[in-house]
């Protein structure tokens, strides 16, 4: 991929994760579950095991919406103030 290209790209994800992270959430989910899955992230040069904490929202027609990703070194590394704005 041409070097000029990256910047552009990048910075319309970017925007598109800003846009995410920033969505309204329904008011109330009749369950939610949290999940983790260990993946390889490059991190600071090298290839390191991480945890992306995920919550999962089930709606009440059954829609499921993924809530909030995190991504910690390991398994219960979140801490609670990143999970209390789905919580509220």
């Amino acid at each position: 991929m041409a070097r000029r290209k990256k910047p552009v790209i990048t910075g319309a994800v970017l925007n598109e994760v800003a846009a995410w992270q920033n969505r309204p959430l329904e008011a109330f989910y009749p369950v939610v579950f949290f999940d983790v899955l260990r993946v390889k992230i490059r991190d600071e040069g090298m290839v390191r095991n991480k945890a992306v904490h995920i919550a999962l929202g089930i709606r009440a027609d059954g829609t499921k919406e993924v809530l909030g990703l995190w991504i910690e070194q390991n398994e219960g590394d979140v801490p609670p103030e990143k999970n209390v704005p789905i919580l509220k």
